[in-house]
């Protein structure tokens, strides 16, 4: 594959140089002129412009949000030019041929570079069609790749030159903002920013999903901070004319939605190849972060590749921590997670008491977490406890953790499941009675992902008797639906299975379910069951199950670990 681009991007560039040659200088000039322009405005809007296109498509919003109006604008810049400019100047046929193939090779190598950079901020995988200059190590490190380059390094020569326009001729009048000191090395960064530690990890973060807190700093003198800190950044934190910088941020999951920020299993991951601190000296990867977890936090170095934050809940507080030179030249401006630029406060805006630093960074290692979590353990139970606040419709009897249905069906009919493996996704299906399926064809459960687990319980009809109770019943089932664990996260439904004793018909839907009304609760028999299943973090424990205005106690305590198959 790279071969190719590569070939394609020689056949382009060639291609432009011959045109333009053909075309005479004072044309080439022209269109080379109209390049420029179209590319330092499509920098200047791309970031503006990708995050309205967030909204729509975040997947594809950086990258659209940079190639869509430099192609735009060239189109435009260069008609507008050719209606400006109705005649041409004559050149020596030589030097109108060699002028114009220096200029169309010129204008090539910019448009290809940007072509470059654009393709790679899309999600192509672990690389932009082959091409992967560089290489995640432990640590956010990153070292050259010697195999995976471009023959002709158009988006390095196209980025360095816009950069250096934008700090001179191009520089803003009324900011300091450029493209030189709010995207350094950004080809470098595009391409370490697919470095995800899973093959299905996003690439791309939503502005309203993650915020930044405030900003702790201090310098090389770290006495009092935790053990775990100390072992896990070693010397370096202690080094002479060095200082520890966390940035603590936020991460926020939307409703309704499964793909940008988050993993299409409703699960964040950041390894330390998305998120750089950028001062005006340097740009620097973070050697840790501290998740919070209730009314602790954990601490985790980066230390291999595999190494990520990550977190799944509604509001997921994730703190990264820095080791950068304390010299007073060094001024922290930035920090970037997934190509997504955020402004760190200004140091008036700092705290410096060691107690504070300690505690955001978190006291515990994670597997002092693990220890200290195990010790507060919960004898289970799987009884649901009585119902309070209004009738929604239907009622909790029995929960359990469990994944599976309460029976094995057939792929051949429920072909409106989408599938990995013999677990559900997405999707909704009617298998009639007497389908059954056989070992190798069967669908068996809903799809975990193993850092989660899954609360299954049981629902039977709770009618009420007179025409007023029911029109409350209904109204209570416009309420949530959701169980809430022991640190006051609420956990939306995945789906749900109703199994009709009458017809013998199981209905399976695998979606998001926020709202009560969104079960089949006013359609269930009086000898139905209504199987409704919530995807919950491990190390929880359950504590509360609410369908619309009722609620009901639970006490389920979900392991830490998932169990050995």
């Amino acid at each position: 594959m790279l071969y190719v681009l590569n070939i394609l991007l020689i056949i382009f560039i060639i291609g432009m140089i011959y045109m333009w040659s053909v075309q005479g200088f004072f044309s080439a000039l022209i269109h080379l002129c109209a390049t420029i322009a179209a590319g330092t405005l499509a920098f200047a809007l791309w970031e503006p412009l990708s995050g309205m296109v967030m909204m729509w498509k975040p997947t594809i919003a950086m990258s659209v949000g940079l190639m869509l109006p430099f192609g735009l604008l060239l189109i435009i810049i260069r008609m507008s030019l050719d209606k400006l400019i109705r005649k041409n100047m004559q050149f020596n046929q030589i030097l109108g041929g060699v002028g114009g193939a220096i200029c169309g090779g010129i204008s090539a190598v910019l448009t290809a570079g940007i072509l470059v950079m654009g393709l790679g901020l899309l999600p192509t995988g672990y690389t932009t069609f082959g091409y992967q200059p560089w290489e995640a190590e432990g640590g956010g490190r990153v070292t050259k790749s010697d195999g995976a380059n471009l023959w002709i390094k158009v988006d390095d020569y196209s980025y360095g030159f816009f950069r250096f326009l934008s700090r001179n001729a191009f520089s803003p009048t009324f900011s300091d903002v450029n493209l030189a000191n709010a995207r350094p090395e950004l080809p470098k960064m595009i391409a370490i920013n697919k470095q995800t530690a899973s093959d299905n990890g996003s690439i791309v973060a939503a502005h309203d999903d993650i915020s930044i807190g405030k900003v702790y700093y201090r310098p090389s003198d770290n006495t009092g901070l935790s053990t775990a800190v100390n072992t896990a950044i070693g010397d370096s934190l202690n080094s002479d004319g060095m200082q520890l910088i966390v940035v603590d941020t936020t991460v926020t999951k939307p409703s309704g939605k499964t793909v940008g920020t988050f993993d299409g299993d409703g699960t964040f991951r950041i390894p330390a190849s998305q998120v750089r601190l950028m001062t005006n000296k340097g740009i620097y990867a973070p050697k840790a972060f501290s998740k919070a977890d209730g009314d602790r936090r954990f601490f985790k170095a980066f230390e291999s590749r595999s190494d990520q934050a990550w977190g799944s809940d509604r509001d997921t507080s994730i703190a990264y921590i820095f080791v950068v030179p304390s010299a007073n030249s060094e001024e922290v401006k930035y920090l970037t997670i997934r190509n997504l630029r955020f402004e760190v406060p200004r140091k008036s805006a700092w705290e410096e008491d060691v107690d504070v630093v300690a505690s955001i960074v978190g006291a515990l290692s994670e597997g002092d977490a693990a220890s200290a979590s195990a010790s507060d353990d919960n004898e289970s139970s799987n009884e649901v406890g009585d119902p309070t606040g209004s009738r929604s419709g239907a009622i909790g009897t029995w929960v359990e953790i469990s994944n599976k249905l309460p029976k094995a069906v057939s792929k051949n009919f429920a072909r409106n499941l989408t599938l990995n493996g013999n677990a559900i996704l997405s999707g909704k299906a009617t298998v009639e009675k007497g389908k059954t399926a056989s070992r190798s064809n069967r669908i068996d459960s809903f799809y975990v992902p193993t850092h989660q687990a899954v609360l299954r319980i049981t629902l039977t009809p709770d009618r009420a008797r007179s025409i007023f109770g029911k029109a409350m019943a209904s109204a209570g089932a416009l309420g949530l639906l959701g169980v809430r664990d022991s640190n006051g996260n609420v956990h939306n439904a995945i789906g749900y299975v109703w199994s009709q004793r009458k017809s013998g018909r199981t209905v399976i839907e695998a979606r998001e379910l926020q709202r009560a009304k969104q079960l089949p609760i006013n359609k269930l028999g009086s000898d139905d069951k209504l199987y409704v299943y919530f995807k919950v973090n491990r190390g929880r424990v359950i504590k509360e199950l609410i369908v619309g205005s009722s609620e009901q106690e639970l006490n389920i305590d979900v392991p830490k670990a998932a169990p050995k198959k």
